[in-house]
């Protein structure tokens, strides 16, 4: 097997870049302590920084003034982390400039504190080795995933999170390692792990303080808190050489002049794609995708922001019709060949359902390649039979550019019941709009009382359109009624099928009963507002400094779980957006399936959904587990007991924002809204569920063989009402 470095000229690829780029570049090949201490030299991680720095400055013409280049003896612990700090007070850097940091050299993975939320039962951490890094930790100690977290938050807060973050070295996802014109060939020779083994007390609570103390552990939410905007992973995009257990390998290759070079896998790998493509035309969560195949590894795409193009702040707009990837199964000898689409139950998929195929290259959905209708359906995905016996995907020819499958017709079943006086004139319209827009509205009826209703539409005495909203009242306490009224409705037809469309969305994905529930019987939800580490505060050495940033959060564990019967109540302060509440979940897992988890916050008052965590897909590679099962571990006592996993979202090591509420209708004393937490099996992209309020926006918005056991997969979902009170 081979691997070459093919770079494909692209005219004005710079040009890709709408703003300066500025970078910091960490190679390190060999250490201070060296193999005698247990940290053997690398060869290929200078060659990785280098090859870098020469793509930004030839290829992407960034000034050799705006890199920062630390190899070897001058990756120190103190240069790397001054690096870092710096570019938050570098006058050349405007916010929103993209900013890249790359480091290639050894990872290890240790034990976190003890005060430390980590969510693993083993409680491991990641970090980078610095040159000067001492094999017991306590003179010179790697920098954890938290401190680079910190210091990616300080930077962000002052120059945006257009940040890129590139860990080519082992244990790298959480982790928060370039090529010239020449063929190199990997050589069979065996691979080098980068990779290095310290004891499990080198990293001290206590440590770093100064960094992580400015910051709050966290990141994400429903309405995120205004100050933790670019907290965790809302502060950059990491692309990362491996999983965070796994091992990350340099190997040795040939160049056309007979050299034997050393490289980074991963660093070939995603050079040849850089090479291959213009930042323009790719986005973060098309890397995997793309990518090539990296044998025994598998690199990982982390952030909030991964729809964005490569070091830019676009992100393509959110439609209503999300448009999933298919691939065609050849032939066995056991059956004929088939269509898999890659969406499943999960993603409302039936047997009614039809799924129209375009060009991935046809934007404007213009010209239909193809219909597919679906005759089994499993968690995931489907398998889809071409409508009128033609194949939408020939096998046997190139495809002009990847099919990719819009759903069009869904299950026959009401998702949206919608009252309208019998006498009232809004009928008429009503029924125009469901012959106008059969697509959008097939699955809206007239309810037939209106204590059954979703939606109430009616005239007004001045002829203008009022619709009244109603909370799912089944997922409610005491089918409690929570209604709002929108007044001045515009009276555009394609505007109003819009917003009936996205309501039906709305109330289909509250109200969709879940696959497996034993899964949710196995997962503990606790929900908390959290406070500032008041004890990390005064700890970092600084308590005079200004309260500019908000202190690393942790739950009030005076307070109570929140979550109880079924529903969380909380007092909402009558506050500016960013002074609100912050809150944060904790999820356990029992079972003994790892599990992977997607958070959205569905707004009741705008019927906007969005996300707050997302597992997303990795590609080919195995994705990061969230929430992990219950294992076996050695406690303190040595002894062997049985510890779940935990995610906690809002707080700890995973970088999830807290969220926080604000009523906005302060006419009305409460409001609800809701959470729901999909549990699954496998990674799952669930981004099709996102969308904005239709109330924003004007105009078109989205055989016999051997029997072989199969990986069990299945999903699940847990919905959380939330109740929010004013405070007296």
């Amino acid at each position: 097997m081979s691997e070459s470095i093919s770079p494909v000229s692209v005219p004005s690829a710079a040009s890709a870049v709408a703003r300066p780029l500025f970078a910091v570049i960490i190679g390190i090949n060999k250490y201070k302590a060296g193999p005698r201490h247990g940290v053997p030299s690398l060869r290929g991680a200078v060659r990785d920084a280098q090859s870098v720095k020469q793509y930004l400055e030839e290829y992407l013409d960034v000034p050799s003034h705006q890199i920062a280049l630390l190899i070897d003896q001058d990756a120190t612990r103190s240069a790397i982390i001054t690096a870092i700090a710096s570019l938050a007070n570098n006058p050349l850097i405007a916010p929103g400039n993209p900013i890249l940091i790359y480091y290639a050299g050894h990872g290890t993975q240790i034990t976190a504190p003890e005060k430390w939320e980590c969510g693993s039962p083993d409680r491991k951490i990641q970090a980078i080795v610095p040159y000067d890094c001492t094999p017991s930790g306590y003179d010179v100690a790697p920098i954890p995933d938290r401190s680079i977290n910190g210091l990616l938050y300080a930077v962000s807060e002052k120059k945006g999170n257009n940040i890129t973050v590139v860990l080519d070295c082992c244990h790298s996802a959480s982790g928060t390692r370039g090529a010239r014109n020449i063929d190199e060939t990997v050589l069979t020779t065996k691979p080098t792990p980068r990779s290095i083994r310290l004891p499990d007390h080198t990293y001290r609570d206590d440590f770093d303080q100064e960094i992580w103390g400015i910051t709050p552990e966290s990141v994400r939410g429903s309405s995120t808190i205004a100050k933790f905007a670019n907290h965790g992973l809302g502060s950059h995009i990491l692309l990362a050489a491996s999983l965070p257990a796994e091992l990350a390998y340099e190997a040795s290759v040939n160049s056309p002049d007979g050299k034997e070079v050393t490289r980074g896998r991963f660093s070939v790998a995603l050079l040849n794609l850089l090479h291959a493509e213009p930042p323009s035309r790719l986005r973060y969560c098309d890397i995997l995708h793309r990518l090539e195949h990296i044998a025994n590894q598998n690199p990982q795409c982390e952030g909030l922001y991964k729809d964005r193009t490569l070091f830019n702040l676009e992100v393509p707009p959110v439609t209503l019709s999300k448009a999933f990837p298919i691939r065609y199964e050849s032939a066995t000898g056991m059956g004929p060949g088939q269509h898999i689409i890659e969406a499943g139950s999960i993603h409302n998929v039936s047997h009614e359902s039809e799924f129209t195929v375009y060009y991935e290259s046809d934007q404007q959905r213009l010209n239909p390649i193809g219909m597919l209708s679906v005759k089994a359906v499993k968690p995931f995905s489907s398998v889809g039979h071409p409508v009128g016996g033609k194949c939408p995907v020939n096998p046997f020819e190139p495809p002009i550019s990847m099919p990719v499958a819009i759903h069009t017709k869904y299950e026959a079943q009401e998702n949206l019941r919608v009252w309208i006086e019998p006498t009232d004139g809004f009928r008429t319209i009503f029924d125009g709009l469901k012959r106008e827009y059969p697509e959008l509205l097939q699955s809206i009826s007239l309810a037939s009382d209106q204590s059954l209703s979703d939606i109430e539409l009616r005239f007004t005495e001045k002829q203008e359109v009022s619709m009244k909203i109603s909370a799912v009242q089944q997922l409610l306490p005491n089918k409690n009624s929570f209604d709002w009224t929108v007044d001045n409705v515009k009276q555009d037809p394609e505007f109003l099928a819009n917003i009936l469309f996205q309501a039906s969305i709305f109330y289909s994905e509250l109200r969709r009963p879940e696959n497996n529930p034993r899964i949710t019987a196995s997962v503990d939800v606790e929900f908390y507002e959290l406070e500032q580490d008041i004890e990390a505060f005064i700890s970092s050495g600084r308590p005079d400094e200004p309260l500019e940033n908000y202190r690393p959060l942790t739950p009030i564990l005076n307070k109570k779980n929140l979550w109880k019967d079924g529903v969380v109540n909380i007092n909402v302060r009558n506050t500016a957006p960013g002074d609100n509440i912050p809150y944060g979940l904790k999820l356990t897992n029992n079972s003994s399936l790892d599990l992977f988890v997607n958070v959205f916050f569905f707004e009741n008052n705008s019927l906007k959904i969005s996300p707050c965590i997302q597992s997303g897909s990795s590609g080919p590679y195995k994705y990061d587990i969230q929430l992990k099962r219950k294992q076996e571990i050695i406690n303190e006592r040595h002894e062997k007991v049985l510890a779940p996993g935990t995610l906690a979202i809002g707080y700890g090591a995973a970088g999830y924002n807290p969220i926080s509420f604000q009523i906005v209708n302060t006419a009305r004393k409460t409001e609800v809204d809701f959470i729901k937490i999909y549990l699954t099996t496998d990674p799952v992209d669930l981004s099709h569920l996102e969308q904005p309020s239709p109330f924003n926006f004007s105009g078109s918005t989205r055989a016999m063989r051997p029997w072989m056991a199969s990986p069990y997969v299945s999903w699940s979902h847990i919905i959380i009402p939330v109740i929010e009170h004013p405070e007296d």
